[in-house]
C-alpha cells in the first residue's frame, strides 16, 4: 500500500483531464448498463449517502484540528 503515499509532480489542474476522462467513462458505462444499474440503484445511493456523511465528518474533524 505504499503506492498511496507516493508524491506526484502533477498539479490538480493537470489532472483535470484525467478526471474528465474517468467521469465520461462513468457516463458511458451508465448509459450502456442502464437496465443492469437500475436494479442496484438503491444500494449505490445508500453507499453514496453513507460515504458522503463519513467524508463530511472527517472534513469537519480535520478543520477543527487545524483551528486549534
Amino acid at each position: 500500500m505504499k503506492f498511496l503515499f507516493i508524491s506526484t509532480t502533477w498539479t490538480n489542474a493537470q489532472l483535470i483531464l484525467f478526471k474528465f476522462c474517468i467521469f465520461s467513462f462513468g457516463i458511458i458505462a451508465g448509459l450502456y448498463f442502464d437496465e443492469y444499474i437500475k436494479d442496484y440503484l438503491p444500494y449505490i445511493t445508500g453507499f453514496c449517502i453513507i460515504t458522503s456523511i463519513w467524508i463530511i465528518y472527517l472534513w469537519i474533524k480535520k478543520m477543527k484540528s487545524t483551528i486549534k
